[in-house]
């Protein structure tokens, strides 16, 4: 007949394993999905604000950014917004596209690595408590 205390740490041992295996799982899936990201990282966004996949797109959408009628103080009557040359416009994708990509590649490899902590922690508590119950539970 087997000891309450070895029942007690047989399923201390299985549940540590359980979380490991479910911890590994989501980590993983994780991993792939900011490796992916990572290789297109305009692509991860999800679609808010003006369009960042070609200067004509963001021509064509700039103004989602922007209100149609700007900010004007209580005495001066609505005014359109001001209209700007193809170079500023331009120049505004490049800054905006640029400023996007640098961070969206932040926060993926951010992500990435801190998965891979996790990967790695779950792997290894994996590894010690199965190696534990089959040293403390083998027949």
């Amino acid at each position: 007949m087997e000891k309450p205390a070895n029942r007690i740490a047989q399923l201390y041992g299985y549940s540590v394993c359980l979380i490991a295996v479910i911890i590994f799982v989501f980590s993983l899936q994780n991993v792939a999905e900011n490796l992916i990201g990572l290789s297109h990282p305009l692509q991860s966004l999800y679609g808010y604000g003006a369009s960042l996949d070609s200067f004509e797109a963001y021509k064509a959408t700039y103004t989602q950014d922007r209100p149609n009628v700007p900010y004007v103080s209580q005495g001066e009557a609505n005014r359109p917004a001001e209209k700007l040359s193809d170079a500023q416009l331009r120049a505004q994708y490049e800054a905006l596209r640029a400023s996007r990509i640098a961070s969206e590649t932040f926060r993926m490899t951010k992500d990435l690595t801190v998965s891979s902590i996790m990967l790695l922690v779950a792997l290894i508590l994996f590894v010690l408590h199965w190696r534990w119950l089959q040293t403390q539970f083998s027949v």
